[in-house]
């Protein structure tokens, strides 16, 4: 995977390079699900019926550790991986999104976890390129007039990536809080990668990418080249929460 939104190029290129999608690129206000699949780690993907997405039903959690104790997070409840635009996205029925409007997955709770799915969501959508990343961007984003204005004119190119290509990139398995208040939250998630230039890893290792994210308007919005580092790899989920699918 290439770097992270964290300098200019990478924002104008709807930062690193995933899969392209093989679906339409549009919202066709279907409802449900079509037959499920699953990914390279054996989890149940679903598959809805609009590219777009399928909200879920929204529940309250409960009580739960927050930004208060962010070392004893536990994973969204409901999570379900579905695959809209060709390439893998995190729903709950606690946290969100509670609605997709257009291209955009939406409504995310004003929660650490809420936090940590709008980012991954945001993350892949914006990866996508063309008209989804350049929406996601502006509404989903926060960057400076100019830089906004640069990307606007000169347009987001759609990922080039393989069906191939995203069969190997399976939906992110955990996520971790770095720093946390009721406005701003800094996360990382994880994502399982099963090799590189050198060849197949023999243990599990994953890779990893930091987020800035900040309450705006009612949702969680990406700071865009504000602090969001590259990717690293790691070889243990210790110290992480794991989504509970």
């Amino acid at each position: 995977m290439a770097t992270s939104p964290g300098d200019d190029a990478a924002v104008e290129q709807a930062a690193p390079a995933t899969p392209a999608p093989v679906e339409s690129l549009e919202n066709n206000g279907s409802m449900g699900f079509g037959p499920p699949s699953s990914d390279l780690l054996g989890r149940k993907v679903m598959i809805p019926n609009n590219h777009a997405g399928q909200a879920l039903p929204q529940q309250a959690p409960g009580p739960r550790a927050g930004c208060d104790d962010i070392d004893n997070l536990v994973s969204p409840a409901g999570m379900m991986i579905q695959h809209t635009f060709g390439t893998p996205n995190l729903f709950s029925t606690s946290d969100g999104p509670s609605h997709v409007d257009g291209v955009l997955a939406e409504g995310y709770s004003r929660t650490p976890q809420g936090a940590a799915l709008a980012a991954y969501n945001i993350w892949q959508r914006a990866n996508l390129g063309g008209d989804v990343a350049l929406t996601v961007i502006k509404n989903q984003g926060i960057t400076d007039p100019a830089t906004l204005q640069s990307v606007e004119d000169k347009g987001i190119a759609n990922s080039d990536w393989s069906a191939e290509d995203r069969r190997k990139v399976p939906a992110a398995e955990a996520f971790r809080i770095l720093s946390c208040d009721n406005d701003f939250v800094v996360t990382e998630f994880a994502t399982r990668i099963f090799g590189d230039e050198t060849g197949r890893f023999t243990e599990p290792r994953w890779v990893t990418f930091r987020f800035n994210m900040a309450w705006s308007d009612g949702d969680w919005k990406m700071q865009l080249l504000k602090g969001a580092a590259s990717a690293s790899k790691v070889d243990s989920l210790a110290g992480w929460t794991q989504w509970a699918f």
